[in-house]
């Protein structure tokens, strides 16, 4: 699912404030042009340093950007900092294009505002239609040999008796016993495991997600955790975790969200994405994630013969 999906998993939970709140936009001088070629996105940071330092999500949509619905059914195009001051688009000549510059922060915190000239643009602009774009990113230069390969063909020169017939399967390989050293060795390493008493039973629910809260990205966790996460659906609860996380998020919401994701895949058996999620998730909940990283590489076992997707 692409993250124009993730985003409006996010969106419709956020509460928008007007433009006459405290809470303006950081930029200013935000327009857009086109030169025939490729759209360019110009914008100035205020003289906070915090502004110059911040993160910016580009949007772009077909019809001006005005409210969460209308950015929910945007482009996300790019991060970008606030320091950069400038953007190059290059969209499908003959549609229109407007943008927005969304702070990363705003939409953590659940607060957007959107302002002609300062977060969003207000006129609409396009390449003329048969515009090429010349930038030297869309195009790669080939590397010819001086002169061609050989050619091969293995099968007629087998069929015409010119040639020796190709395997078409590997021999199998034949199993050998260990050696009682290495047995010994083994037998060694398997005490080690953890004790069946350290399997997780149930799915645990930190106490952040305990909280009532109305906005933002923790809102949205909160819904995917008293939504398909407690009602075991697995499948459904992945989906929607694996979108939030494709989103910037604040570190400890990050490390809470993989922490749900690695539950969701060890009880749908794929142990080995598990404890990686686990092992992210360790950053901010060493004691809740240490428990359920034993018990993935104990039903893991010695060996994993399965191949986990």
């Amino acid at each position: 699912m692409n993250m124009r999906i993730a985003v409006t998993t996010v969106l419709v939970a956020l509460w928008v404030v007007s433009a006459a709140s405290a809470n303006s936009a950081p930029l200013t001088a935000l327009r857009a042009g086109s030169d025939g070629e490729r759209v360019t996105i110009t914008w100035s940071a205020t003289t906070d340093t915090d502004t110059a330092a911040a993160d910016f999500i580009v949007f772009r949509s077909r019809s001006p950007i005005t409210s969460t619905e209308t950015l929910a059914g945007a482009t996300q195009l790019a991060v970008v900092s606030g320091a950069a001051g400038r953007f190059l688009d290059y969209p499908v000549p003959g549609v229109p294009a407007y943008y927005a510059l969304i702070d990363i922060d705003q939409i953590a915190a659940g607060v957007i505002t959107f302002e002609p000239g300062r977060s969003v643009t207000t006129e609409a602009v396009s390449l003329p239609l048969g515009a090429r774009t010349r930038d030297p990113q869309f195009f790669t230069a080939f590397a010819f040999r001086d002169r061609p390969l050989p050619l091969l063909q293995p099968w007629r020169d087998m069929l015409e008796g010119t040639g020796e017939a190709l395997p078409r399967a590997l021999p199998p390989t034949p199993h050998r016993a260990l050696n009682p050293a290495a047995t010994a060795a083994l037998a060694g390493l398997m005490e080690l495991r953890p004790p069946e008493g350290a399997t997780p039973k149930r799915p645990v629910v930190l106490d952040a997600e305990q909280t009532a809260v109305d906005k933002g990205v923790a809102f949205t966790l909160k819904s995917i955790v008293d939504g398909p996460f407690t009602q075991g659906a697995w499948a459904e609860s992945r989906e929607q975790l694996g979108n939030l996380l494709t989103l910037p998020l604040p570190a400890e919401i990050e490390s809470r969200a993989r922490f749900y994701l690695g539950q969701t895949l060890f009880y749908e058996g794929r142990y080995e994405r598990a404890v990686l999620e686990f092992v992210l998730a360790r950053r901010h909940h060493v004691a809740e994630a240490t428990p359920w990283i034993r018990a993935s590489l104990q039903r893991m076992g010695p060996t994993t013969a399965r191949v986990q997707g």
